[in-house]
């Protein structure tokens, strides 16, 4: 994988076709691991946040999420292949887990959100499989769809 320093982190340099194999590979591993995708914000924040600072330090991928840092990389003379933010990656890995039966779990910040998103994406998405859904607050009821 090809991980470049960018401003005050790193970036996985992927096209949208890598980050998904590289996504099942992750998968086919069986281990813990989660993807974060960095905006202008987060790079400002990076700067001071010390928890923002564990989570992209312990990241298993950084991928580049906005115009501007890929027009801050190229000043920079460290292109970056491709934008992924994380609203174009999520419909391509639900997409991705139907086919391959890989289940999925939602979080939302409210209560039902995450519950509707499940519904909305199973009927999209036929085979998805969302083993369960949850908000910060209280666990929702699980949703499975097949």
């Amino acid at each position: 994988m090809a991980r470049m320093k960018f401003m005050n982190t790193e970036i996985d340099n992927l096209t949208m076709v890598e980050t998904l194999e590289e996504i099942e590979r992750i998968i086919k591993k069986n281990e813990c691991a989660y993807v974060v995708t960095p905006n202008v914000d987060h790079i400002v924040q990076l700067e001071t946040n010390k928890e923002l600072q564990d989570v992209y330090a312990n990241a298993t991928l950084i991928l580049t999420d906005g115009k501007p840092l890929l027009w801050i990389a190229k000043w920079y003379k460290t292109p970056k292949k491709e934008k992924i933010s994380g609203s174009d990656l999520f419909p391509l890995l639900c997409k991705l887990s139907a086919k391959r039966g890989y289940k999925m779990y939602f979080l939302g910040a409210a209560e039902g959100v995450a519950a509707k998103a499940a519904e909305n994406l199973c009927k999209k998405y036929p085979g998805l499989q969302v083993v369960g859904t949850y908000h910060f607050g209280l666990p929702e009821i699980s949703l499975r769809c097949y």
